[in-house]
């Protein structure tokens, strides 16, 4: 069997925490974030990307739909379900018709993904 590097950090990593010799300080990793963000490659990678999710008459509908949903889930107007088909509480909104935004499926990534499969399967 061969030798399963990622698994050996995932597990070196849970015991080296919970022995306290790593410890995450949310603060710093914010600012090491920050930091990335303002590179301005970064800048502007992100803003292109944006620019056409926002202007792009093809993307402009999916846009729309998920700010709406965002906001009122943030606002409490739509409660964060678990997913349909495996019951994760971790879930995330798929819409059937972007021009009912709060119509939505909650799924997990998974699950969403093969939803998305399906989709394009079935067209």
């Amino acid at each position: 069997m061969p030798f399963d590097q990622k698994a050996y950090n995932r597990e070196w990593m849970r015991r080296a925490r919970a022995e306290g010799r790593v410890k995450v300080n949310p603060e710093s990793k914010a600012k090491s974030q920050a930091k990335y963000r303002r590179k301005p490659n970064v800048k502007m990678v992100h803003a292109t990307r944006q620019a056409k999710l926002y202007w792009d008459p093809s993307h402009r509908p999916r846009f729309i739909a998920r700010w709406t949903l965002r906001n009122a889930v943030q606002l409490g107007r739509v409660k964060r379900q678990p997913c349909r088909d495996c019951g994760k509480p971790r879930a995330e909104g798929h819409h059937t018709d972007y021009s009912k935004p709060l119509d939505v499926i909650w799924l997990c990534r998974l699950c969403h993904i093969v939803e998305h499969k399906r989709d394009v399967e079935g067209a």
